[in-house]
C-alpha cells in the first residue's frame, strides 16, 4: 500500500515536468533572450504577441519580468531621426523667380536699349553708333548672369558657353577680314568661307547660351537657399531604466 501512495504522489509531479510550454511561455522566454541581447524592437513584438494570446499571462508574468523590464520602451512607434530645416533668415533668402526676372529683364532692356540707339542713328544719318547703342549691347551682354550675380553664382556654365560662343564668333571675323581684308584687292574664299561658318556658329552658340543661363537663374536661387539653409536633426531613441522605459532626445545642429 505504501509503494501505491508513493507513485500517486509523484505522478502529477512528473506530468507537470513533461507539460508542453505554452505560446505565450515561448514568446516570454524569446522575449528575455531579445532583452539580454538589448532587441527591443524585437521584445517589443513579442510583448503585443503574448498580451494578444492570453492577457493574464501578459499581467502575471511578462508585465513584470525584471529582464524584459530592462528593455521596456514605450508602445507608441516614433521615427528614429527627424530632420527639420531651420528657415531661412529673409535678408539671406534668394527668390528663383526674382533671379529669372533679373536676367530677362536686363538681358531684354540692354537689347532694347540698342535698338532704340541703332533706330536714332539712322534718321540721324550718323555713321558712328551713339551712347545709347554702346551702352544697350553692354547691359544685354552682362543681362543673361545678372541673376545668378543675384544667386552667388557669378561663373556658371550658361556663361561659360556664351563665353565659347562669343570667342568662336570673333575668330570667325578675324578669319573672315584675314582671308578678305577691307581695303585689300585679293579675297581668299576658302578662308572667307571659314570666317563665316565660325560666325554663325559662334552666334548660335551665344544665343543658346544666353537662353540656358536665364532659363537656369532660378535654379541657381534654389541651390543657394538650400547651400545656406540650416539643418536640425532630432533623433528620438528609447532609453530603459531599472523600473520601466524612457525615451531619449538627441539634437545634432
Amino acid at each position: 500500500m505504501t509503494k501505491w501512495i508513493v507513485l500517486a504522489l509523484f505522478v502529477p509531479a512528473i506530468a507537470r515536468g513533461q507539460a508542453t510550454p505554452t505560446a505565450a511561455e515561448i514568446l516570454t522566454s524569446d522575449a528575455r533572450v531579445d532583452a539580454r541581447n538589448h532587441a527591443c524592437q524585437a521584445v517589443e513584438v513579442l510583448r503585443r504577441r503574448v498580451q494578444e494570446i492570453d492577457p493574464a499571462y501578459y499581467a502575471a508574468v511578462f508585465a513584470v519580468d525584471p529582464e524584459i523590464i530592462q528593455c521596456s520602451v514605450p508602445s507608441a512607434i516614433v521615427p528614429e531621426s527627424v530632420e527639420l530645416p531651420t528657415p531661412i533668415q529673409d535678408d539671406s533668402y534668394r527668390s528663383p523667380a526674382t533671379a529669372v526676372a533679373l536676367s530677362l529683364g536686363v538681358t531684354l532692356g540692354g537689347y532694347g536699349m540698342a535698338a532704340l540707339g541703332s533706330s536714332l542713328d539712322r534718321h540721324s544719318g550718323s555713321s558712328s553708333p551713339n551712347a545709347l547703342t554702346s551702352v544697350g549691347a553692354l547691359v544685354g551682354l552682362v543681362g543673361p548672369s545678372v541673376g545668378h550675380l543675384y544667386a552667388g553664382d557669378a561663373w556658371n556654365r550658361g556663361l561659360a558657353i556664351r563665353a565659347s560662343g562669343l570667342a568662336a564668333a570673333l575668330v570667325g571675323v578675324a578669319v573672315w577680314f584675314s582671308g578678305c581684308p577691307l581695303f585689300g584687292n585679293h579675297c581668299d574664299h576658302g578662308a572667307e568661307a571659314v570666317g563665316v561658318t565660325l560666325l554663325f556658329v559662334g552666334e548660335g552658340v551665344y544665343i543658346g547660351g544666353s537662353i540656358y543661363e536665364i532659363a537656369t537663374a532660378g535654379r541657381a536661387a534654389r541651390e543657394y537657399n538650400a547651400e545656406h539653409r540650416i539643418h536640425t536633426q532630432i533623433s528620438i531613441a528609447p532609453m530603459p531604466i531599472h523600473d520601466g522605459g524612457g525615451m531619449a532626445l538627441i539634437g545634432r545642429f
